[in-house]
This record gives C-alpha cells, sequence and structure tokens, in this order.
C-alpha cells in the first residue's frame, strides 16, 4: 500500500472515531486516536484539517486550561480533546435553530465574560447577581441550569461556577473579548459626518 493511500484511510478513521457519538462529551481523546491510528495521529489530525477547511470545518485541540497551539508537547496532546466545529463563527440567524435565544446568548456571554475575568471560575452567587442585574431572577436560574447541563459552565461541589468543556470548545474567547473590550466610536456634537485628514 503506497503511503498516500495509508494515510488517506487513517484520515478517515480518525474522522469517523471523532464523529461517532459519545456519552459524556464529544470529541476524542489523543491517547485514543494515537491508540487506533498509530503515533502519528497528530500529522494525520493536520491532514483532516486540510480537508475539512473546503467544508469549512476544523478540529480543534483543547486541553484542561483551554485551546492548545499546534506547538504544544505530545503529552499535552495525548490528555487534550480533538474536536471538530466550524471554522467561522456563525451567524444569529445560524444559531436560531440551537435553541437560545439572543436573551439567552447574551446571558452566556456575560457569565463567560466574568468567569475569564476571575481566571475561569467564580463563586455561583456572585455570577447569579451580577445577571440578576440585567435579566429577570427566573430567567437568571434557569439559564445557569441549561448552560451547566449543555457543558457550557461546569458547577462546583464548592459553589463555584467554571467554564465547562462546551465553552472552551465552541467559544472563541480572544474575539468575544475584543467585542466586549471595543467601544463604540463617539457620535460628534455636530451631527455631521466625520472629516477627513
Amino acid at each position: 500500500m503506497s503511503l498516500e493511500a495509508d494515510v488517506a484511510i487513517k484520515v478517515r478513521k480518525a474522522l469517523q472515531i471523532m464523529l461517532t457519538p459519545k456519552v459524556r462529551a464529544p470529541g476524542v481523546k489523543g491517547w485514543e486516536l494515537k491508540r487506533a491510528i498509530g503515533r502519528d495521529y497528530y500529522t494525520i489530525i493536520q491532514a483532516l484539517n486540510t480537508e475539512l477547511d473546503k467544508l469549512g470545518l476544523m478540529v480543534k485541540i483543547v486541553g484542561e486550561s483551554g485551546e492548545l497551539s499546534p506547538q504544544a508537547e505530545q503529552e499535552q496532546l495525548d490528555d487534550a480533546r480533538f474536536y471538530i466545529i466550524f471554522k467561522e463563527p456563525l451567524t444569529t440567524r445560524e444559531a436560531s435553530p440551537s435553541g437560545m435565544s439572543i436573551d439567552d446568548m447574551a446571558a452566556l456571554a456575560i457569565t463567560l465574560s466574568h468567569l475569564t475575568s476571575k481566571r475561569g471560575k467564580a463563586p455561583a452567587k456572585e455570577v447569579e447577581r451580577m445577571l440578576k442585574e440585567k435579566l429577570p431572577r427566573w430567567k437568571v436560574e434557569w439559564n445557569i441550569r441549561r448552560f451547566v447541563k449543555k457543558g457550557y459552565l461546569l458547577k462546583n461541589d464548592d459553589g463555584t461556577l467554571a467554564i465547562g468543556w462546551r465553552s472552551l470548545v465552541e467559544v472563541d474567547f480572544k474575539s468575544l473579548l475584543t467585542l466586549l473590550l471595543a467601544t463604540p466610536p463617539k457620535e460628534q456634537e455636530s451631527g455631521e459626518p466625520p472629516r477627513g485628514p
């Protein structure tokens, strides 16, 4: 068998493993890929990424603390989870079938921003208090339960909320924080359009 045919078989096998439904969380651990397709699994994942790119998809590699860089150590890759995600963020219209309203998405964005500012973890009561300034009490409690159930948040035994696996996979935190920190340009008092230099 040629090297090209061998790679094609391994790429197909990696895709099948990654798309097979899991009991807990989607995706697959690096060590599982290594066991199924060999020690060169990261090279195979790069080849798979080339094929997925044509479909607007990509493989995202997430460790315990978030997304891993391509230069990650082999041990980190073995312990990380590999997911197939959309390459570009969905528009609001495309995301609407997910069952989340704009208010729900805003609540999740606010919560994740707050948790990020607290190094990924904060007391649940603190998060609830913050959300209750913007949303009705029943909506806050319902959203938090829902976000925990869907894996966007993790509720710890010590009464804290943490960023969940699904947020680490689906949310581009750099873009989220950039959007939240961006300030709109000041409107000119005269109401006239801005002048050139």
